[in-house]
């Protein structure tokens, strides 16, 4: 059988009545591993949450692309919006497999007319053909373009990163209907690549992202207090957050503060390219008792350590976004952040700033917030009172009106 991109109505025919896809790839191939969502993927929920009743289910495997119909949809999102157990990793697993199985999508129907697929993740973006079968059965892209770090920070990145993602963007420009930026700054950096590349930049929205609320603390939780400061380190541990320079100034920090020192509390997995890092965590016998790193960490332990926190250290080289930032914000957290121009979008003036590679400042604002009666601090809360967080129903909002101008430019 000749191998070409293929559609499943998954047990039945695609939903004819509805116009609205939602790519879901991503959420599937790693919550059928197990992993525990990072910042795209808790985008990508969010989407689910407000369209699993609106939109059919888009899930991309190799060369085949699987439209579900409306009960099927249903059904998957319904299992992605839960929390990941054993037992849903397999019915995932098995929902996989229907993109892998070709002689079922041989004679499947097809999406009916035209329609619109929300891409909010970058996943499979360097697929050319997945790319062109929007177009060859007249589906609008609107697509979310979360950063470019690959393309103007490579050597923060995953070997070969920068080539998938300038196809990635390439196509983005050439082929979507609209784009949703997350931010003013990514979608400055995306008018430039579109520059460099003479490719015209299709019609863009800035919608900043929502922040999550966590869970409210037990009594128990709420009556336990830190026997010494605590500073939380949240995101996924790669090049780009910066976790190395911490580490280096730490060990100098509990010399210096003796038997009060701080304690780092790093949340998040280990990702790619941290050798330097695994090194310094696995083996810095100087950070025994003082660092600790909690991978799997779920949303009510990170409710604890928000609480306990003098602060969010976020000494990020570059960020399209900056979800902790935000949350931290909400949360009431005060945050030391990189002086970087999307922090600043993102937050205002509330956080203090400092330069990602100046240990000197990093090492003076942690020590002035340690202390208990920390003139900074107290500084930063007081502004902390005038924050008003970015919400996914502004967000939303902003994307319902984005789509509905897709659907009018369709129809004309």
């Amino acid at each position: 059988m000749k191998k070409e991109e293929g559609f499943v109505g998954s047990r039945g025919a695609c939903s004819s009545d509805r116009d609205l896809w939602l790519d879901v790839s991503r959420l599937v191939r790693r919550q059928a591993k197990g992993i525990v969502p990072t910042g795209i993927d808790r985008v990508a929920l969010a989407y689910v949450q407000r369209y699993h009743l609106l939109a059919g289910a888009l899930v991309h495997q190799g060369p085949w692309s699987a439209y579900l119909g409306a009960r099927d949809s249903r059904a998957l999102f319904s299992k992605l919006l839960r929390p990941a157990a054993s037992a849903f990793v397999a019915r995932v697993q098995g929902m996989l497999h229907w993109a892998h199985v070709p002689w079922r999508s041989a004679r499947s129907p097809q999406p009916s007319g035209p329609g619109i697929v929300l891409h909010v993740t970058h996943s499979d973006l360097d697929d050319s053909a997945y790319v062109s079968s929007w177009r060859r059965h007249h589906l609008k892209p609107v697509v979310m373009v979360h950063d470019l770090i690959p393309i103007t920070h490579p050597e923060l990145c995953r070997k070969g990163e920068a080539a998938r993602h300038v196809r990635r963007m390439r196509h983005t420009l050439q082929g979507a209907a609209a784009v949703i930026c997350n931010s003013a700054d990514t979608q400055r950096e995306l008018s430039r690549f579109a520059k460099t590349q003479g490719l015209r930049m299709p019609h863009s929205l800035v919608a900043p992202l929502g922040t999550r609320s966590l869970p409210t603390l037990t009594s128990d939780n709420a009556a336990q207090h830190a026997s010494r400061p605590v500073f939380l380190m949240l995101g996924t541990i790669e090049p780009r957050k910066n976790h190395e320079m911490l580490l280096r100034l730490w060990p100098r920090l509990v010399e210096a503060t003796g038997g009060n020192a701080p304690q780092l509390v790093i949340v998040g997995r280990r990702g790619w390219r941290t050798e330097t890092v695994a090194s310094l965590l696995d083996g810095d016998t100087r950070l025994r008792g003082h660092v600790l790193e909690r991978g799997g960490c779920t949303d009510a332990e990170l409710a604890y350590w928000m609480s306990q926190a003098r602060a969010l250290l976020l000494p990020s080289w570059t960020e399209g976004f900056g979800m902790p930032l935000t949350e931290a914000l909400q949360q009431g957290l005060p945050v030391i952040a990189s002086d970087l121009p999307v922090f600043r979008e993102v937050a205002g003036e509330v956080p203090d700033w400092a330069p990602p590679a100046d240990e000197a400042t990093w090492t003076r604002l942690i020590m002035a917030y340690a202390r208990p009666d920390s003139a900074e601090r107290a500084a930063q809360l007081h502004r902390l009172r005038d924050f008003t967080p970015p919400t996914w129903e502004a967000h939303f909002d902003a994307i319902d009106h984005l789509i509905e101008e897709v659907r009018r430019r369709g129809s004309t």
